[in-house]
C-alpha cells in the first residue's frame, strides 16, 4: 500500500521509515534490559475489559436456586444464552471432573459469573475467563490451560496476532463424537472463512473418548483447538502443576491495583498501569481470585441498596426504587461510547422518574459506556451501567440518586 506514497511524497516515506527504526530500537533495548523475562501477551489483544461482550454477560444480574442438580446441567442452566443470543456464553468443563456430580450451592448470583463460581466450588473447581469462554475445572488443570494459552500466545506474538489472523467461528459436534471429530469440526468451521494458514495447526492423535454434544459460539479456532487438546494435558510436562507458572494479563477495571494490593500478600504479584490498562503479573491462582472479585461486584451495589432505608431514604425514595425494580418490561438496547449520565436519564425517563447526580461523582457520570443488552429490564440495565461507571444506586425525594461507589 505504500508504493504510491513513496513515489509522490518521499519525505513522508522517510518519516515512516524513521518511526519504524525507533520502534525497532525500543524493542531491542527492552530485550537487553530483560523486560521480557516473564512471558507476557500483548496487552491490546490480551486485556480483559469491563466493556467486553463476555464480561458484560458475566456481570449480568443473575439469581436462582440449585439443589442436587448434576454439575454439567447446573452449568448449562447458568450459561444458557436463552434469548440473549447476541452475547453467547461458552463454558468449558474439565474432562476429569465428573459431570454427573450433584451440586447444591443454594442461592445463586448476584451475577452470572458468581453463579458459575458457586457451582464450580461444589465440585472443588475454579473458574477463569479466556477469550470468549469460561474455563471450569480443577485448579491445577485451569492453571495448566492458562500456561498453554498465555505462553503460546506470547511465543507467537512476534509472528502473528491471535485475534487478527482468523475470524471467530461457530462450532458444533454431535453427541458421542470423539476428540478427533471435535478437532475436525473446528477446522471445518475455520476453513469456511478461507484457506487455513499453512502449519497453523499441528496434526495430533488424541486418545479415544466419547464426548457430549457441544456448541461453541463465536470462538477463535486457535482457542477451540486448545480447549480440545487441553483435555489431555500431561501434568508431568507442565510448570503449572508444580505451582511455578505465572503470567501477565491486562485488565481494564477502575480499581485493579487497589484490589491486588488488598488481596495479595505476595511480593511476586505485581500490578502496574499502562495507559488505560493495568498489567498484572502473578501466579494463576491470583489471577483467578482477581477475576472472582471483579466479576461478582454487583453484590456491593445490592448490599448498599439493601441498607438504603438506613441511609436517610424517605418513603418517596423507596417508592422510586420499587417502581424501577418492579417494572417487568424488557428492552433490547445497544449503546456505544455514550456518557453514563445521558443513558441513565434516558432509562429513567421510561418510568417518568427524575435522576439526581451527586457532584462528587462527576467523573463517573461523564464516563463513556458501551454495551449490548437483549431482553433486559430497566432495573438490570441501570445496574449494568452503574457497575461500568462505579456508581451506587439510591433514591431521595422521589428521585433516583446516583453517587460514587468508591473514590478513583
Amino acid at each position: 500500500m505504500y508504493h504510491s506514497t513513496t513515489s509522490r511524497r518521499p519525505a513522508a516515506s522517510r518519516r515512516f521509515a524513521f518511526k519504524r527504526f525507533l520502534v525497532l530500537v525500543v524493542q531491542i533495548v527492552a530485550i537487553l534490559i530483560g523486560v521480557t523475562a516473564v512471558p507476557a501477551a500483548d496487552p491490546k489483544s490480551n486485556a480483559l475489559r469491563k466493556t467486553d461482550p463476555l464480561v458484560l454477560r458475566l456481570l449480568q444480574p443473575h439469581s436462582g436456586l440449585v439443589d442436587g442438580t448434576e454439575l454439567r446441567k447446573a452449568i448449562q442452566m447458568v450459561a444458557a444464552s436463552g434469548e440473549d443470543s447476541s452475547v453467547p456464553l461458552n463454558a468449558w468443563l474439565d474432562r476429569k471432573v465428573d459431570p454427573d456430580t450433584p451440586v447444591s450451592p443454594g442461592a445463586l448470583g448476584p451475577t452470572r459469573y458468581a453463579s458459575l463460581v458457586k457451582i464450580a466450588r461444589q465440585a472443588n473447581c475454579v473458574c477463569y475467563p479466556v477469550g470468549n469462554c469460561v474455563l471450569i475445572g480443577r485448579p491445577t488443570w485451569v492453571s495448566m490451560m492458562l500456561e498453554k494459552q498465555f505462553l503460546e500466545r506470547a511465543e507467537t506474538s512476534s509472528r502473528e496476532s491471535y485475534s487478527e489472523t482468523m475470524d471467530v467461528v461457530d462450532v458444533h459436534w454431535r453427541r458421542l463424537s470423539t476428540p478427533m471429530d471435535a478437532r475436525r469440526a473446528v477446522l471445518a468451521a475455520a476453513s469456511k472463512n478461507g484457506p487455513l494458514p499453512p502449519d497453523r495447526f499441528e496434526e495430533v492423535l488424541l486418545p479415544h473418548d466419547l464426548w457430549p454434544e457441544a456448541h461453541l459460539h463465536r470462538i477463535h479456532p486457535d482457542l477451540a483447538i486448545q480447549l480440545i487438546d487441553g483435555q489431555f494435558l500431561d501434568p508431568n510436562l507442565s510448570r503449572a502443576s508444580a505451582g511455578k507458572f505465572r503470567f501477565t494479563r491486562s485488565y481494564q477495571f477502575a480499581d485493579v491495583i487497589e484490589i491486588v494490593k488488598r488481596s495479595a500478600n505476595n511480593p511476586s504479584v505485581q500490578a502496574r498501569r499502562v495507559g488505560k490498562l493495568v498489567q498484572v503479573s502473578a501466579p494463576a491462582e491470583n489471577h483467578i481470585q482477581l477475576c472472582e472479585t471483579l466479576l461478582t461486584r454487583v453484590a456491593n451495589t445490592a448490599q448498599s441498596m439493601a441498607g438504603a432505608s438506613q441511609s436517610g431514604l424517605d418513603s418517596k425514595g423507596d417508592a422510586a426504587l420499587r417502581t424501577l425494580r418492579n417494572d417487568s418490561r424488557t428492552f433490547t438496547l445497544t449503546v456505544q461510547n455514550q456518557p453514563a449520565r445521558k443513558v441513565l436519564k434516558a432509562l429513567a425517563s421510561q418510568l417518568n422518574l427524575e435522576c439526581e447526580f451527586s457532584p462528587d461523582a462527576n467523573p463517573q457520570f461523564d464516563q463513556r459506556v458501551s454495551f449490548e443488552a437483549v431482553d433486559q429490564t430497566l432495573w438490570e440495565l441501570v445496574r449494568l451501567i452503574a457497575t461500568q461507571a462505579s456508581l451506587k444506586i439510591g433514591a431521595r425525594n422521589g428521585k433516583l440518586q446516583f453517587v460514587a461507589d468508591e473514590p478513583r
